[in-house]
């Protein structure tokens, strides 16, 4: 439990310039919940932990008055600060909270304890591949029922690609970005 706060709190600093009140509130947030955790001494259930990181304050996203954040969590696994940075803006556009992981370890581990619902992968990281990444969490009871997309920059006629589990959509990075995400959310049921 303390892994998976501590992980949501550096996620929630990372790319912040200064801590306004709002931010050191959200801080203190995070800080309570790993003081409660560390003395009530009890064990959690997992619902119960994926309960507890889902109520945490969202990672700050920009000011945009319109865009309304959702309770939909997407945990994107995905190396590198810039490319992860683009992508983890366009999703907070869309209004959903995010979360990223740069290890696809991290990742897996993550997704048992969290249970977002979506899991968005690079096909390209270390270690394992996305595909590899996608069909272990498939594979697995505990998050067989995730949903789970793919984020390529591969031709769609790769053969790499052939490795990835049906029903799993695929998002090109790009000028197709925006459409490929529209139609995966679609697709996957999630709004």
């Amino acid at each position: 439990m303390i892994t998976s706060v501590a992980h949501r709190l550096e996620n929630y600093l990372t790319d912040l310039d200064d801590l306004n009140v709002d931010h050191l509130r959200n801080v203190q947030v995070y800080v309570d919940v790993m003081s409660d955790v560390i003395t009530s001494r009890r064990s959690l259930s997992d619902s119960q932990i994926q309960d507890i990181v889902r109520r945490l304050p969202p990672k700050p996203g920009f000011e945009v008055a319109d865009v309304v954040v959702s309770e939909v969590e997407v945990m994107l696994a995905m190396p590198g600060e810039a490319a992860s940075h683009f992508v983890t803006q366009q999703l907070q556009e869309c209004g959903y909270r995010v979360v990223r992981v740069s290890s696809p370890f991290e990742a897996l581990e993550q997704a048992v304890r969290t249970q977002p619902d979506l899991l968005l992968v690079s096909a390209v990281m270390d270690g394992l591949s996305g595909m590899d990444l996608a069909s272990a969490v498939l594979a697995m009871v505990v998050t067989s029922n995730l949903k789970v997309a793919l984020l390529t920059s591969l031709d769609m006629d790769d053969p790499h690609l052939l490795e990835l589990p049906e029903g799993v959509p695929v998002i090109r990075k790009g000028p197709e970005f925006g459409d490929d995400l529209a139609e995966a959310l679609t697709t996957l049921g999630i709004t």
